[in-house]
């Protein structure tokens, strides 16, 4: 039809066919980031074929300004490190690309002029074939706010303990198992599943009067609403003759 082609036209004219494009970034004082975006594409059906041929990549850039070697008072932005790639298919399966990435900002590149304040991420959609970019946007290191979850610390008391979740990484179609056992009779066993913003997306508690205990997760918040694809922090508090312990680990929806 006539509008169809006028959306195509347009979009082939403005170089991309992405309708809103939101992003964020939490830090925490180890320099871990978690970069989170959404792309959204309303009329994803229009260009299923061109989709298939162009991935999103995620990366670093630095803008260099009088350092030796460049001309006073021009800013040169450098291309420093590659976080991610990611198919840009997904949107044939939805309307949107959303997902988290990590990276250390203190250990994963060297900075040119030793200042992160002079750094951008920097994500673009690019034709596979024909190195056309179609869509590029960026967020300043500065922009970041702090407050992102460790994922890397867990709170381990001394006892033998099992946990496991599987599968991991996990579809969001599919259900997730979280498998917890100790050495001591559990009174109690709550799970607590927090994104990477540190936000509380779903509690769950069981009482199981033994050393085992298992909890099942379809990857909804409390709402019943399905969450995005991403990193989350699954957390038990586990009650043992009166004291209680938290074991940590992390988990990973994919679509």
């Amino acid at each position: 039809s006539t509008q169809l082609t006028e959306l195509y036209n347009a979009a082939l004219l403005n170089k991309t066919f992405i309708n809103n494009d939101t992003c964020f970034a939490l830090y925490n004082d180890l320099g871990n980031v978690g970069f989170s975006y959404e792309l959204e594409n309303i009329e994803t059906l229009l260009f299923d074929d061109f989709i298939n041929d162009l991935t999103l990549r995620v990366g670093v850039i630095e803008n260099v300004e009088n350092v030796p070697g460049i001309p006073a008072d021009t800013n040169i932005p450098v291309f420093t490190y590659l976080i991610a790639e990611v198919d840009a298919s997904q949107f044939l399966d939805g309307l949107t690309i959303s997902d988290t990435v990590l990276f250390n900002m203190n250990d994963d590149f060297e900075i040119i002029t030793g200042d992160t304040d002079n750094c951008d991420i920097i994500y673009w959609l690019q034709n596979d074939e024909t190195k056309e970019v179609f869509h590029v946007n960026k967020l300043p290191f500065t922009e970041f706010q702090p407050g992102l979850v460790n994922l890397d610390e867990d709170e381990i008391p001394n006892t033998d303990h099992r946990l496991l979740i599987f599968p991991n990484p996990c579809k969001t179609t599919e259900t997730m198992n979280i498998f917890f056992s100790l050495t001591n009779t559990i009174q109690s066993a709550e799970l607590k599943i927090y994104n990477i913003k540190g936000q509380l997306v779903k509690k769950i508690t069981q009482e199981p009067a033994s050393r085992n205990v298992s909890f099942i997760w379809n990857g909804k918040d409390h709402f019943n609403k399905q969450v995005s694809s991403g990193i989350y922090l699954m957390q038990i508090k586990a009650e043992v003759n009166g004291k209680e312990y938290k074991f940590n680990k992390k988990s990973l929806l994919i679509r």
